[in-house]
């Protein structure tokens, strides 16, 4: 017979045989792949076993070994995942998939606090704004609204140097200090008949880079900490405004110098100033190379200079432009 089960059958009556292809070179371990035992053993998840005789599966003797008749026809060998009956087996794992559609997702505690971190300021003014509103009815005006811009864009103007600072990972006391001082310089310098509006309006940017690159200098070559070499700086810089004054306030300034406080059209000009500073520096700190090593030097200093950046030509900036915007 030249069937599976007739060759099964004379296994039983005479002496097994090595197969020629075992002859021929091949394993019974490569024979055993082709056939899928190996596979069959790798997918359960142990190695795959020898023949009891060499050129033999052990499909095909084991029939032999219990004295019973193999079945017609071509065999498959048995995954060991399933058990008797086709059931999974006791090493089977059925893995359950639970589809949660996209909108009814929650947010995971960790994204909230994400969510809230970036945004929790914005959600606080508009809670200050909203009870102000209630409380006084003319809040929402619009002389009001020009007047509040027009007094907090001093404020955001130091708000967007000490930004740079802060992204180095330092921190300037003196802020306060350079602003008299720089205003002090500069309207000394715009009074009648003493030169040009630009002229005291660059002496008093001019002071106040002086002062941010004092405080640079100190913190990147001098390896002096951030608070101590600002709350120097704060104090040296109060007492040069009270020498140059003479402890007395200025006055008599030339009405080009008192425009820049004034409104274009509607707007108030050091709102518009500050909404171009703030969109240059955005600009900066989001589209150049500078920008991003501003975040680099701030999240580690060393490994910012292992990477190859200059920490000290960045904290130096990064002060001496504070220190400007003050100004």
């Amino acid at each position: 017979m030249r069937g599976g089960a007739g060759r099964r059958a004379t296994l039983e009556r005479r002496p097994l045989r090595p197969r020629p292809d075992v002859a021929g070179g091949r394993s019974a371990a490569g024979h055993g792949r082709k056939r899928g035992v190996g596979s069959v053993a790798a997918h359960a998840g142990g190695a795959p076993r020898a023949a009891p005789f060499p050129g033999l599966l052990r499909q095909d003797v084991e029939p032999a070994r219990a004295g019973r008749r193999p079945p017609a026809g071509p065999q498959r060998p048995r995954s060991r995942l399933l058990a008797p009956g086709g059931s999974l087996g006791p090493r089977a794992s059925v893995l359950k998939t639970v589809f949660v559609p996209p909108g009814n997702s929650p947010a995971p505690p960790r994204a909230r606090a994400a969510w809230l971190r970036r945004y929790g300021l914005v959600l606080a003014l508009g809670l200050v704004c909203a009870l102000l509103a209630a409380a006084i009815p003319t809040f929402f005006t619009a002389a009001n609204l020009v007047n509040i811009l027009r007094q907090v864009s001093i404020n955001g103007l130091l708000a967007v140097g000490v930004t740079l600072v802060l992204l180095t990972g330092g921190v300037d006391l003196s802020l306060g200090s350079v602003v008299a001082l720089s205003g002090v310089v500069a309207a000394s310098l715009a009074q009648p008949g003493d030169g040009p509006v630009l002229l005291a309006i660059a002496a008093g940017i001019g002071a106040g880079l002086a002062c941010g690159l004092v405080n640079g200098t100190l913190v990147a070559h001098g390896r002096v900490a951030p608070f101590i070499a600002t709350l120097g700086m704060m104090t040296a810089a109060r007492g040069l405004a009270l020498v140059w004054s003479g402890g007395r306030p200025v006055s008599n300034l030339v009405p080009g110098f008192t425009a820049l406080g004034g409104d274009w059209g509607r707007l108030p000009i050091p709102a518009l100033l500050l909404a171009g500073v703030t969109l240059a520096v955005w600009v900066f700190l989001n589209r150049t190379r500078w920008g991003r090593h501003l975040y680099a030097v701030g999240s580690s200093a060393a490994a910012a200079r292992a990477a190859g950046i200059s920490v000290t030509g960045i904290q130096l900036f990064a002060y001496s432009l504070c220190g400007a915007l003050a100004g």
